[in-house]
């Protein structure tokens, strides 16, 4: 039985699209410092701001992005860092929800029922 690795590209330079893509995000950890980091400051950041329509329309454009372009690596960073956060709040859950669509949507909800 033979394995493939999967490379995930996208990974190594979802910090960048982050910041360019989410305007108001201005996190306190830099790009060189990693994804995990960056990332649960994102998550915390989304559910503070989810009543900013831009913030929360920005956002929901980079998570669908992410998942689209992203491979197991960045799925799983957008799960375990930003989602998690989400599912603690349950408004803004849904309006996140409301936003996304895909296969975004799909590892939302489908992750949200094992959370």
């Amino acid at each position: 039985m033979q394995f493939q690795i999967q490379k995930d590209d996208y990974f190594e330079h979802v910090n960048k699209r982050l910041l360019f893509l989410v305007s108001k995000f201005k996190p306190v950890f830099e790009v060189s410092d990693g994804q995990y980091p960056m990332f649960g400051e994102f998550g915390a950041f989304l559910v503070k701001n989810i009543n900013d329509t831009e913030t929360l329309d920005e956002s929901a454009k980079f998570i669908l992005e992410a998942v689209d372009k992203g491979k197991h690596k960045t799925k799983y960073l957008i799960i375990q860092q930003v989602f998690e956060q989400v599912y603690c709040d349950k408004k803004a859950a849904k309006k996140l929800e409301e936003k996304l669509s895909g296969k975004a949507l799909e590892i939302f909800i489908q992750e949200q029922k094992r959370y």
